[in-house]
């Protein structure tokens, strides 16, 4: 009647919630931290020749030690013999110009994972998406802006970063970073020592502090079943499956 998926436990709970815990937003060398083990953790996936395309701060967990673990490989998939994906999947905010408008490109490459890398740099160090006013606005608003691909940064973001964002971000496939060692090479990254990041040597901004096996005090308390969970049939309008 049943299928359950059993999943190594990762106590430090959401990424996302870490985030808003914290003014919504973190320092330079936190979001550094963080962004580092997401790098290595979508070149490791795009070694194996897939595609994650849900990259976003709820999909990034904390473990015990406060690593980063992505989860949630519902939407990862390998492309076609052409390199190509076709399937529009994913969250509004976080999707690529190549991946709305797929009808008349006819598809998209992996390295739409990159620019929602971009995306997430942006948001750790903002807690907003780029392309995002607010929470309430339509998924066509948001469409829009990524399309135009105009990015209004905050004072506080140096050359450096303000540089990889706009080179990840660029909505002309052309003209874009779309590669792993063009993100490792820019002057942002320049002193990170990826292979210290790999082996776990570096220690986290937050470590989880634990009282037992098995806490879960990280995680949010659900009591009854929402109105959602009543009713399957109402969409989480968050998550974008397509026109």
């Amino acid at each position: 009647m049943r299928v359950y998926f059993v999943l190594e436990y990762a106590a430090g709970g959401e990424l996302f919630s870490r985030l808003h815990n914290k003014k919504g937003k973190f320092g330079p060398e936190t979001s550094k931290f963080y962004l580092a083990e997401i790098f290595l953790a979508l070149e490791h996936i795009h070694s194996f020749g897939y595609a994650y395309r849900d990259l976003k701060p709820e999909n990034i967990m904390l473990d015990e030690e406060g690593h980063c673990k992505l989860v949630d490989f519902g939407f990862s998939s390998k492309p076609d013999h052409d390199g190509l994906l076709h399937t529009n999947v994913g969250t509004p905010a976080y999707l690529s110009p190549e991946q709305l408008n797929h009808k008349k490109t006819g598809g998209y490459k992996m390295y739409v994972d990159w620019w929602a890398f971009g995306v997430i740099i942006f948001e750790l160090m903002t807690g907003t998406t780029p392309f995002c006013k607010s929470h309430k606005e339509s998924s066509y608003a948001i469409y829009i802006r990524v399309l135009k691909g105009k990015i209004n940064f905050p004072g506080f973001f140096d050359n450096s970063v303000k540089d990889l964002v706009k080179s990840l971000l660029t909505a002309e496939v052309d003209k874009r970073l779309k590669d792993g060692n063009g993100i490792k090479k820019s002057e942002w990254f320049k002193e990170v020592q990826f292979d210290r990041v790999l082996n776990r040597e570096l220690v986290p901004p937050h470590v989880p502090k634990l009282k037992e096996e098995g806490d879960c005090h990280y995680f949010d308390q659900y009591g009854e079943m929402n109105d959602t969970q009543k009713n399957p049939e109402k969409i989480d309008h968050n998550v974008f499956h397509g026109f």
